[in-house]
């Protein structure tokens, strides 16, 4: 789920927030090239361009295309965000789910927390990323080199909300991590989600085989059975 709106545009981490996150997934499918994946943009709305899938190349195109004129509403729906997510995955099966939720989280989105809460009553594992410092930075009009400026002609600026997602993370059980760090951050998404994996797979072993074996065994003793009360007799 990535936030693709104006604040994202900001330059306080290069080359800015949003091609850092672009850059992120973009190795993180490497590492991950067996798994499914969605792709969730949102700003002030929250879209799903690129449903569940194995294609890795069309998934890393959706990844570069990710845009703030994508989605026209600006905001950080967060919330909304979470609930597409969370519809997104099949309804059945019981293999691993992530969510992995990369913004600056500027907005305060009052639905978030309880989304992250409700992700874990459904099984499902939250990972938040922070794009931004908390000093926070002016953002630049897409096309131009001027300022965003609010109603009364003051520079916008955007700051990262840290505690807005190490509150839902909390509420989730999940994982956060701050940009700050790529390689380092890395590693520990993908450590993570090999675990769920490895999980998920023992898990599967124990659950999803049934033993009919007794159907068989009864089968036989019914013949044996059936066997004592055949006369033998010798045909001419």
């Amino acid at each position: 789920a990535m936030d693709v709106s104006k604040s994202m545009l900001a330059d306080d981490i290069k080359p800015n927030r949003l091609e850092k996150s672009k850059q992120f997934v973009s190795r993180l499918l490497e590492e991950l090239p067996d798994d499914r994946i969605a792709l969730i943009w949102f700003a002030g709305k929250a879209y799903l361009p690129m449903p569940l899938t194995a294609d890795q190349g069309a998934a890393n195109l959706f990844v570069q295309s990710a845009a703030p004129d994508a989605v026209p509403t600006q905001g950080t729906v967060i919330g909304e965000a979470l609930r597409l997510a969370a519809e997104s995955f099949p309804q059945q099966g019981k293999r691993y789910k992530v969510v992995l939720l990369i913004t600056d989280g500027e907005d305060h989105d009052e639905s978030a927390v309880t989304m992250a809460k409700q992700l874990k009553e459904r099984g499902i594992l939250l990972i938040a990323i922070g794009l931004g410092t908390t000093e926070g930075s002016a953002i630049t009009e897409p096309g131009t080199t001027e300022y965003k400026k609010d109603k009364d002609g003051q520079t916008v600026v955007t700051k990262l909300n840290e505690a807005l997602l190490k509150e839902m993370v909390f509420a989730n059980g999940g994982l956060y991590g701050n940009m700050q760090n790529t390689d380092a951050l890395l590693k520990e998404v993908t450590a993570v989600i090999d675990q769920l994996e490895k999980k998920g797979t023992d898990g599967e072993v124990s659950t999803n085989y049934s033993n009919y074996f007794m159907f068989f065994l009864a089968l036989a003793l019914l013949l044996l059975v059936i066997e004592l009360f055949i006369s033998e007799r010798k045909t001419a």
